[in-house]
């Protein structure tokens, strides 16, 4: 995995390249729904200890981006079916932006 350094507006923005390369849309869809489920996981644990802690914790993050993870499930589903069906290789690639904030 490469990283870079990138100063903007007098900050550090570390990037980590996660995926880079061509990909059958088998291999893209088993490991970009692996990613995808992992995060649903996330926000799924998130709510369950939320309410284990207090039953009125505040969830609406985590449920909201559930929705948008399983909306972009759908439409990656869709993606890996044209591909396969017209049997097109896939380019992925995928960089993480982290900047250290100073709250």
């Amino acid at each position: 995995m490469r990283s870079t350094t990138v100063k903007s507006n007098s900050k550090k923005i570390h990037q980590l390249k996660l995926i880079e390369g061509n990909f059958t849309a088998p291999e893209a869809g088993k490991f970009l729904f692996a990613l995808l489920s992992s995060k649903i996981n996330y926000h799924s644990l998130e709510i369950f200890s939320a309410k284990e802690r207090a039953s009125h914790s505040d969830t609406k993050h985590n449920e909201k981006r559930i929705e948008e993870l399983k909306a972009a499930e759908e439409s990656l589903k869709k993606i890996i079916a044209s591909a396969e069906l017209r049997n097109q290789k896939l380019s992925v690639n995928s960089i993480i932006e982290i900047k250290l904030l100073d709250d």
